[in-house]
């Protein structure tokens, strides 16, 4: 409603409240109990009130109905993710996740889980692609809901991985530490994603960034001399990934992974941490 339109009908309250006092008499042959203006005169000015009210203030919104099946949107085929826990922080953000793997490839479970939001009356998805690591999003927020609802498909094989969240995503925008003990990252790095998975005696911890203009060797020599200066201590690695250190410090457990990215001149970087 227009701010013009507002003042018109304040004016027109503020008239109706004035005419609330004594009237004069319209002809001297009226009864003299009419001679005063109706009472029904205060009623007429608190509807101009009650409207100039409804004008300023909007009605409060319909609360959303309650949300009983909260991963019905991740059933794919008839089937439905299994819950991965609640206890999963994304960039500091708590995030419920579910995650299935099937047989089919991203592209063809995208357009399922499209034609299926569609039936389900979802509206506003917003769609994706992570080119780097080949896989594709989309999410939408429920109405009234401060929760992002997120499927991300990830390429396994031939397959797909699954991954159905549901969380707040404002929280992810919060100055969030992602590395353990002030650990710094190298030259040319990317901000990282901190993924922490909460269990009773147990918190394990993991960061994913690329440096650019470097090699795996550098990545490697930079966070040897980091660990070191805080105490930590290498261990021998058995069995692990090509590129990948392990270190301790007392009873937490550290390993990085630096190997070559798609683009030759940049290296992908991933640290799990382990504290009991």
């Amino acid at each position: 409603m227009s701010r013009g339109l507002l003042i018109v009908l304040l004016g027109a309250a503020l008239s109706a409240g004035a005419a609330t006092g004594e009237g004069v008499p319209a002809s001297p042959s009226k009864a003299p109990e009419k001679a005063k203006t109706p009472a029904a005169a205060p009623a007429k000015a608190a509807d101009w009130q009650q409207v100039v009210r409804e004008a300023i203030i909007p009605p409060p919104e319909p609360e959303p109905a309650p949300d009983v099946d909260p991963f019905g949107f991740s059933v794919y085929q008839g089937v439905r993710p299994e819950p991965m826990g609640e206890q999963t922080l994304i960039n500091g953000a708590r995030m419920q996740i579910s995650s299935l793997i099937v047989n089919e490839p991203p592209h063809l479970v995208m357009k399922y889980y499209e034609e299926s939001l569609g039936k389900l009356g979802v509206v506003n998805v917003m769609r994706g692609r992570v080119e780097q690591a080949g896989l594709l999003y989309m999410s939408f927020r429920p109405p009234g809901s401060q929760n992002l609802k997120t499927l991300t498909l990830v390429p396994h094989g031939a397959g797909t991985v699954i991954l159905a969240s549901i969380g707040n995503p404002e929280e992810l925008l919060a100055d969030q530490k992602a590395l353990p003990d002030g650990l710094p990252q190298p030259p040319n790095a990317e901000p990282p994603n901190a993924i922490q998975q909460l269990e009773p005696g147990l918190s394990s911890r993991s960061a994913f960034f690329v440096v650019r203009s470097s090699t795996p060797q550098k990545v490697q020599a930079f966070y040897r001399e980091e660990l070191l200066k805080r105490g930590y201590v290498p261990t021998p690695v058995d069995e692990g990934l090509p590129g990948m250190e392990s270190y301790q410090k007392g009873s937490s457990m550290l390993s990085i992974t630096a190997k070559p990215h798609e683009d030759p001149s940049a290296v992908t970087v991933s640290l799990m941490w382990f504290d009991p």
